[in-house]
Order: structure tokens, then C-alpha cells, then sequence
């Protein structure tokens, strides 16, 4: 284990402490100078494993990486420095705040806590994207003169930047990539929606339902050759796959039917993490859990600050499996993944929703009390922030099922049952849906996707009981 690595475990319990009101970047976090153990009270899992222990060397793994993204970060800043645009501008992708590059290899000025990007990196990372945005325009690239005209009107505003013009690109995000490969009245829409963005911002704060538009799979429920060519194409050209993973899941294919494409990222994001991407712990998900390279993509990305590969190394302490069982390493790192605390508004910076699904799931399956059902209902909405917009619903399913067994707290008695359904079947109804049952509706809902069948069947028989 890396020394970052192992501050980074015995300082995680404390990041909670702060990130409602996140510190400024570049002087002291509070994080740094207090306890590595978190009280019960803060919602957190105490972190009691001593210091010494923790320090181990690290697990050894097969796959190496030919570039580190420190290496990648160090090359795009010199490279800009030394009047090259295009390494401005990939600089400014790594300052954005959204997309694969997001945090990856910056050098922060603090004590490394392990994560690439924190909620109080926010604001230092914008001015740097304008710094090094308004360098590429200097250069001479259009395009980033447009992305910096806007960013003033951007800043503060978290992931909400992703749907404007400063990520709505081909390079730059798979699902526009993808759509607009299929049909070329899509791509003329989109990229009048992208041009759009450029003079009015108040047209770009939400996704262009086409990016994320519903196309049922053909009866027999194949996934044609070219389709199938169109979405690793897309993935491959972007690295940023997991939507367009998510709109094939959408239209009903099964997954199954959906395990090459599943294969086919999965081989493209470890090559990207093996080049200096910050990919590693994505490439994971698509891999099936007793596959080799799993573990060793987890441990690489963890190293370099991805809080979904910290996730899922968590999953290996805990099983003992490719490592010793180590429960204590296990709670540290799936914290770390999903801090004890979150800000209310803002960027959350990076977190890994499959940690805060496992910390909700810890809590339920405790004794019954009131306050674990608050603490697994807190980390659930962290799980699932987005009804209706994850790449993996299974999470939003059961806070759904939360918001069902809800109804034994004798709280929010009346709405417990919409709000089952908004989570769990969450979607975008057509006008003459409104107003119907949810659990009546086929093919508009969040359960209709093939991934969660079994899930949703359990939610479906226990929802009669919400009220």
C-alpha cells in the first residue's frame, strides 16, 4: 500500500467533518489535523484498525500501468505552457469537474487524502479551467474561446456543466457520440443544441431528452451488428461509456444479450487506465466478479484517488478474496468511497455510489432502530441521486424499498408511497400517463430495464404495503 493510500485510510472517517462547509483549497483542511476515527453519532462506520496494521505492502498485481496520470496531468501542463492548445484544452478537461478526466493526476496542495477530487476542490479547479480554457483561446481554438465566454456563468454549479457546451462534444461525452451516430437528425439536433449553448446558458442546464431517449429493442430482443458497433465506437472515442451502457439497458435488452458490449468496455477502459486514465475502477463494473483483473484494476485506481475502485477493493477486504480478510480495511475504504458526510448543495466532488448502496445496506441489516433506518436512508439518496438517470437503477430500487419500510416510522405518512415509486420507478412519463399508477404502466418505467428484474419484482410485492 502506497503511503498516500494509507493516509488516505486513516484520515478517511474525519473528510465528513467538513464537507458541508468545505475548506478553500490550498491551505489546511480540517480533515488533516483531526481524529482518523469517526463517531457513531456522525452516521459513520468507526475505523478502529491501528495505524500499524493498516501499513502493509501492497497486494501485488499482474497489470501495470504504462503511464501514471500524474505522468499525463505533468505532460498536458507542460505541454500548454509550452503554446500547445490542444493540451490546454485536455488541462481544462482535468479542472472541469465532470467527465473522465475530472481530477485526474492534478497535484493538490494538501495533505493527500486520497481522492482525486474533494466538494472544497471546486472552486480552485473552475479558476483553473479558466485559466488554462482562456490559454487555448489565446492559441488560437475557437472552440475553447466559446467554452471560456461561458464559464463564468458555469461556476458553482457542480455536474450541471456536464449538459452545457463545455462537455457536449463527440471527443468529449459517449452518449452524444453515440446518439448522434445513429441517426443524422439526431446529430443536427444535437449540435444545434450545442450551438445553442453558446448564447443562451439558460438552454443548457438539462440533458437533451434525445440523448437519453427510450427505443424498445426489437421483438426477439437481438442487438444488431451495427448497433452494437455504433456504442463500443462511441465508448472507445470517449471513455465515458457508461451512459451509453445505460440506454441500451433502457430499450430492453437483456444482459445477456448485452455481455459482449459489456466485455468490449471493459477491455477499453482498462487499456485507457493502463495509459494514465483515470478509468480503472469503471472498467470494473463491467467485468464479472471472478474475473482476474478485476482486483489489480481496483488496487490501480484506488491508488490514483477513483472512489469506485476504492469501492470495489472494499469488496475484496471484506471476502478475503485475492487478499486476507480485513474487515477494519474494508469499512476504511468503502468510507473513503462514500464519505460520512456530504455537502447539501454543490459539487459532492468524487464519490463512489456502489459504497454508499453497501453503507445503507450495512446499517438496514443491523437491529432495528429508528436512527439505523435514518443513517441507511441517508446514504441510500447518496446511492441513488438521480432517479431515472444511473447507469446502475439497482441502487435507486431499494431506496425505494427504504421509502416502503418507511411506513413503520409512522413518518410521512401518505406520501411514503410516491415516493417508493418516484425512486424505484422513477421515469418520464408521456402526458397521458399522468396520474396513473406507476406499478400498473409498462414500458415507461425504471423496472422495465432488463438489470433489475429481480429487484424490482421484490419491490413490486412489497409496495402495497407503503402507505
Amino acid at each position: 500500500m502506497s503511503p498516500r493510500h494509507f493516509r488516505a485510510l486513516i484520515l478517511a472517517g474525519a473528510l465528513g467533518s467538513f464537507a458541508c462547509d468545505p475548506p478553500r483549497v490550498g491551505g489546511p483542511t480540517a480533515s488533516a489535523t483531526q481524529s482518523g476515527s469517526t463517531s457513531a453519532s456522525s452516521g459513520a462506520l468507526p475505523v478502529d484498525k491501528t495505524a500499524s496494521a493498516l501499513l502493509s505492502p501492497p497486494p501485488v498485481v499482474a497489470l501495470k500501468r504504462r503511464t501514471s496520470p500524474e505522468q499525463r496531468f505533468a505532460r498536458d501542463q507542460s505541454g500548454c505552457d509550452g503554446g500547445d492548445k490542444a493540451s490546454c484544452r485536455a488541462l481544462a478537461d482535468r479542472f472541469s469537474g465532470v467527465g473522465v478526466l475530472a481530477g485526474c493526476g492534478v497535484r493538490r496542495d494538501r495533505h493527500p487524502l486520497g481522492l482525486r477530487r474533494l466538494p472544497g476542490d471546486g472552486e480552485s479547479d473552475h479558476i483553473a479551467f479558466e485559466v488554462a480554457i482562456a490559454k487555448a483561446c489565446d492559441l488560437g481554438d475557437p472552440d475553447a474561446c466559446a467554452r471560456a465566454a461561458i464559464a463564468e456563468e458555469t461556476s458553482g454549479l457542480g455536474s450541471t456543466v456536464r449538459w452545457t457546451a463545455t462537455r457536449a462534444s463527440l471527443d468529449t461525452l459517449g452518449i452524444w457520440a453515440f446518439r448522434s451516430s445513429l441517426k443524422s437528425e439526431w446529430a443536427k439536433k444535437l449540435g444545434d443544441r450545442r450551438d445553442g449553448c453558446f448564447k443562451s446558458f439558460t438552454d443548457c442546464v438539462a440533458p437533451d431528452s434525445t440523448l437519453l431517449l427510450r427505443e424498445d429493442a426489437p421483438k426477439d430482443g437481438k442487438l444488431s451488428p451495427d448497433l452494437a458497433k455504433k456504442a463500443k465506437d462511441a465508448c472507445e472515442a470517449t471513455h465515458d461509456c457508461g451512459e451509453i451502457y445505460e440506454v441500451l439497458d433502457k430499450d430492453g435488452y437483456s444482459v445477456d444479450e448485452l455481455a459482449p458490449i459489456r466485455s468490449r468496455f471493459a477491455a477499453t477502459l482498462k487499456e485507457a487506465c493502463l495509459d494514465g486514465d483515470c478509468t480503472c475502477g469503471e472498467a470494473t463494473r463491467y467485468l464479472a466478479p471472478n474475473d482476474g483483473e478485476r482486483f489489480d484494476l481496483a488496487e490501480l485506481g484506488c491508488e490514483n484517488g477513483e472512489a469506485e475502485a476504492c469501492s470495489v477493493l472494499a469488496e475484496y477486504y471484506e471476502s478475503g478474496n485475492r487478499v486476507e480478510k480485513d474487515p477494519d480495511h474494508a469499512r476504511a475504504l468503502y468510507e473513503m468511497a462514500c464519505p460520512s458526510m456530504h455537502p447539501e448543495r454543490g459539487d459532492p466532488g468524487d464519490y463512489a455510489e456502489h459504497a454508499c448502496d453497501h453503507l445503507a445496506d450495512v446499517y438496514m441489516s443491523r437491529p432495528y432502530s429508528i436512527r439505523d433506518r435514518e443513517i441507511a436512508m441517508y446514504y441510500s439518496n447518496f446511492a441513488c441521486p438521480s432517479p431515472g438517470r444511473m447507469v446502475d437503477h439497482a441502487p435507486c430500487v431499494r431506496l425505494g424499498m427504504l421509502w416502503v419500510l418507511k411506513h413503520n416510522l409512522r413518518e410521512n405518512a401518505g406520501t411514503n408511497k410516491r415516493e417508493a415509486e418516484n425512486a424505484a420507478m422513477a421515469t418520464h412519463l408521456p402526458v397521458s400517463a399522468v396520474g396513473l399508477d406507476l406499478s400498473e404502466l409498462k414500458g415507461w418505467t425504471e423496472c422495465d430495464r432488463p438489470s433489475v428484474a429481480a429487484e424490482c419484482a421484490a419491490f413490486k410485492k412489497d409496495l402495497p404495503n407503503a402507505r
